[in-house]
């Protein structure tokens, strides 16, 4: 079994990603795109490595980027991130591609894609999400 492959078959129930790479493997059940960020915040790269994450879109797929991951896979993946995994030779499958991510208040697009939305490069995506967390623990502090 790949990494990709054992990496999706543990994303189930409140797994919400799954990075392997080798004998390493990570699992997460947080929300959203603070998992990638946590893992990008510390300077680490994991190449080559396979990630299974339940969403991904524009925002998430830059920080796989500066994560250097090789493979990637989501039931859901927006047309952005499969351009960025094109643009920067990842691997990359999915079940649903769509066009916008809804954020968790049901209606409106997600606030990290939409942070996102104007970056070209990884770094300028990470900058981006790293102000977005800033002002939402600021927020709840």
């Amino acid at each position: 079994m790949t990494d990709k492959e054992r990496a999706k078959s543990l994303l189930s129930g409140d797994v919400t990603a799954v990075l392997i790479r080798g004998r390493e493997e990570i699992i997460s059940r947080d929300k959203g795109i603070k998992f990638l960020f946590t893992l990008a915040s510390e300077g680490k790269t994991y190449e080559g490595g396979s990630i299974a994450d339940k969403i991904i879109g524009k925002a998430a797929a830059y920080l796989l980027v500066m994560l250097c991951i090789k493979n990637v896979y989501a039931p859901i993946m927006t047309n952005e991130a499969a351009e960025i995994f094109e643009k920067h030779k990842i691997n990359y499958s999915y079940i649903k591609l769509t066009d916008v991510i809804i954020g968790r208040d049901g209606k409106n697009p997600c606030i990290m894609e939409q942070a996102v939305k104007s970056a070209k490069t990884p770094v300028e995506a990470y900058n981006r999400i790293k102000q977005v967390f800033s002002e939402i623990s600021t927020v709840f502090l």
